[in-house]
Order: C-alpha cells, then structure tokens, then sequence
C-alpha cells in the first residue's frame, strides 16, 4: 500500500504494481511478496476423506463412492441394490457409516453436479465412483406436477428425466453436507492440503 505517481495524478495504490523484478529493494514491494508468499496447490475435485467417502470441492458435499461396499439393503460388493423411493429415503436415513449419520438422498442439482461429460457408461469419475448400476438413480427431488412424481438421473449419460412410479427400483447414492472443522488429505505425493470446512456436526 502506497503511493504511487501516475502523471499527473498521485495514485494511492492498495498492492504493490508487478514489476517483475526478482530482487526485493524494501519489504512490500512485489519481489517481497513473490519471495514470501507460499504456492498452495489447487485441491482437486474428490478428496477421499475416509475409506469410500469423498469430499467434492467443487460443491462441499460428501459422497459415497461406492454404496455396495455399504453391504445389507445396500447389496453386496459390486451388485449395487435397487430399492423403491420410499426404501431410498428411509435407507438414507438410518445410514450410519464412516462415523456419520446424517446421509441423505441427493437433490436433482446435487446428482447431476458429478456428472462427467467427458465419460460415458458411466458419465462419471470411474475413479471414484465405481460399481454403477446401469440404471437410474434416484433423488429427492419432487417436480411441479405434483408429490407422485420425482427426478432421477441415469448415470450413462448424465441425462435427468421424471417419473411417476416410485414404486420402480432404482439405485441410489448417498450424500451428506460436509461438516468437517480441519482436515488434511495426503494425497500420497507428499502433498498435503489444508482445507476449512463447515462447523463440526455434533
């Protein structure tokens, strides 16, 4: 911060002008600050935060990469369950997995927000979400026409359609708001990031 002049004005400046210069001549100036100032890494997208959960940077929620790992109405490793809408919600609700007990059924917009476009069958991150079923999936959405109809994505494509029936089985995967203090990930290159999440669920 300071002032700087400009012909003909006296310009009161809040950051230092990049020069690009290399070497610092007074604490301040752009060669200082390029010298103290750490580079953090961008965080990537999925951050596995415990065994089969991810953290979304993107949008602060948490994922269940795989719920046939989850094992019961769940399926079994690699056979992803169908369930009805009204099975969805309640499996959803008596979750309690990785230490948590608050998962839920995705909204339309929080399902279709880890749709991979570049990916097909499944329009997703294979790396992280893996073992999905062919089939739609459901979520908690309810349309304008009325409480008997809901949105479901099919993962094949990402493409999001309504239906009637909620007595159809669908798949179904779990997520929950983020409500971490502090965490580190190590994402095994001996880099860590630090990261400031919501307030700690009680």
């Amino acid at each position: 911060m300071y002032w700087h002049r400009i012909w003909p004005f006296l310009v009161y400046v809040a950051a230092p002008l990049v020069t690009g210069t290399i070497i610092s001549y007074k604490k301040g100036d752009d060669a200082w600050w390029e010298a103290n100032t750490e580079w953090k890494p961008p965080l990537p997208r999925f951050i596995e935060t415990e065994p089969n959960v991810f953290y979304d940077s993107q949008t602060g929620l948490s994922w269940i990469g795989d719920p046939s790992e989850l094992g019961g109405v769940w399926g079994t490793p690699g056979n992803p369950a169908t369930m009805t809408w009204n099975e969805a919600l309640e499996a959803c609700a008596n979750l309690d997995y990785a230490g948590h007990k608050d998962w839920r059924l995705p909204n339309a917009n929080e399902l279709d927000s880890i749709t991979d476009y570049s990916q097909s069958n499944p329009a997703l991150n294979k790396s992280i979400f893996k073992n999905t079923g062919p089939d739609a999936y459901f979520t908690g959405t309810i349309t304008q026409y009325g409480c008997e109809n809901y949105f479901n994505t099919l993962p094949s494509s990402g493409r999001k359609n309504w239906d009637q029936d909620k007595s159809k089985k669908k798949y179904v995967r779990p997520v929950r708001d983020y409500k971490g203090a502090y965490w580190d990930a190590d994402l095994g290159k001996g880099q860590k990031y630090h990261h400031i999440g919501r307030h700690r669920a009680k």
